[in-house]
């Protein structure tokens, strides 16, 4: 299977002498999403674009700070734009005032702007500045699949946007079902990871020792901001229901987040408190992921899955609810098992399958570094999104040759 930018460029595209101005926006500065825009910065070949990037220091995590640092050490321009997730009037005017101020400034070719709020500010502002800017949105998991009164905005947002930029290929697939853009303005660079700093040992006994895991104790991890997204209930539930099996596991969480009081009062009725650890936030998952045994992903809804693919890339079997990005990583009963949203018996008996079973274990996680080392490399990623903003600057760079040739023509015709 064939996974990557559906883009099919019948003639060749260049990069003209003068480097073309590509402005990535990002709000959402944590988690997936900060991870996809710092690879992409720090990949991005800039002796063939000159590269700024606005971002919103709000919701920056500690790993995402680090990596701006080196982003800003490549010699790519940093500006500091507050936003706010939720809607705000006041605030998002000011911000959407501070795009507007840079993009006329800068006089950007392209516009890159990722995740609902910086998706919507960012090509308004873009094509306030100038209509003719290429305008590219990544919504990693649009806010349609959270609350459908956001659709009226995305077709509004849609009139201002050239590209919509899917990072998976389900992803893609379902921005189709949404119908806030034609079809032909829908594209896709199905993201991918770091392979060769997944391959090794990374302390994961260590953190085992830690925590207090026997050896002959499945150690079933889940990983991401404790949110509704995430849905840390289900996780926990189908805990339950696996030690009531009589499965001998522990259940580990690598992240923080607004749910992480109502996850211990929740482990703690279901009478689990001494079979789960919440490890809080983790700058670098690798010896959470060398540690477990069984990766397991419970959330509501997604685009990709960075933490999915990192697990795989550790030769983990993976159980996961069947949405966009996880039901593309992972191939039920090859790399692990998928389950509807919010069955939590099903999570449990897919749990309790590969617990009880470490060939299976061994089997499917072999499978699954084998699928990641195949599809999911980022040097890929980054060359199909480059692709993109050439064919973008092509097609701009014919409708000025038009639009110049019909100038020509109507001065002749009058003289």
């Amino acid at each position: 299977m064939s996974i990557g930018v559906s883009v099919q460029i019948q003639r060749s595209v260049s990069v003209p002498a003068v480097r073309p101005k590509v402005l990535q926006v990002l709000e959402a500065t944590g988690a997936g999403t900060a991870a996809y825009i710092s690879d992409l910065l720090l990949n991005m070949d800039l002796s063939a674009f000159e590269v700024s990037f606005a971002f919103s220091p709000i919701r920056a995590d500690e790993r995402f700070s680090n990596c701006l640092q080196q982003i800003a050490r490549r010699g790519i321009r940093v500006y500091e734009i507050p936003m706010q997730r939720n809607i705000r009037p006041l605030e998002d005017a000011r911000a959407l005032r501070d795009l507007y101020r840079l993009i006329s400034e800068q006089r950007f070719d392209v516009v890159h702007a990722h995740s609902s709020k910086a998706g919507f500010l960012a090509r308004l502002a873009a094509k306030l500045a100038n209509p003719a800017i290429r305008t590219v949105y990544s919504p990693h998991a649009i806010a349609i699949s959270i609350n459908r009164k956001y659709w009226y905005l995305e077709c509004f947002a849609g009139l201002l946007t050239n590209v919509v930029l899917g990072v998976s290929r389900s992803e893609h697939q379902e921005l189709a079902t949404y119908e806030f853009v034609p079809r032909s303005k829908l594209r896709y660079a199905t993201a991918g990871i770091h392979l060769a700093a997944y391959t090794g040992s990374f302390g994961g006994r260590e953190l085992r020792e830690r925590i207090g895991i026997p050896k002959d104790t499945v150690l079933i991890g889940s990983a991401g901001r404790i949110t509704a997204q995430k849905d840390p209930s289900t996780f926990l539930k189908a805990a339950a229901e696996v030690l009531k099996m009589g499965v001998s596991a522990h259940f580990v969480w690598a992240g923080d987040g607004d749910l992480k009081p109502s996850a211990y009062r929740l482990a703690r009725n279901l009478g689990i408190e001494q079979n789960v650890t919440l490890l809080g936030y983790c700058s670098d998952v690798r010896p959470f992921l060398d540690a477990i045994d069984i990766f397991c992903l419970a959330s509501r809804y997604e685009s990709f899955g960075y933490v999915t693919c990192e697990a795989m890339a550790m030769g983990k079997p993976v159980v996961a609810t069947n949405v966009s990005g996880s039901n593309e990583l992972v191939q039920h009963g090859e790399t692990g098992y998928l389950v509807k949203v919010g069955d939590t018996q099903g999570l449990a008996v897919a749990l309790q399958r590969l617990a009880f079973d470490g060939e299976l274990r061994r089997r499917m996680g072999g499978a699954g570094r084998e699928r990641a080392q195949k599809y999911y490399d980022l040097r890929r990623m980054v060359r199909e999104i480059e692709q993109v903003y050439r064919e973008l600057l092509y097609q701009a760079h014919e409708v000025r040759r038009e639009q110049s040739s019909a100038g020509v023509i109507a001065l002749v015709n009058r003289s």
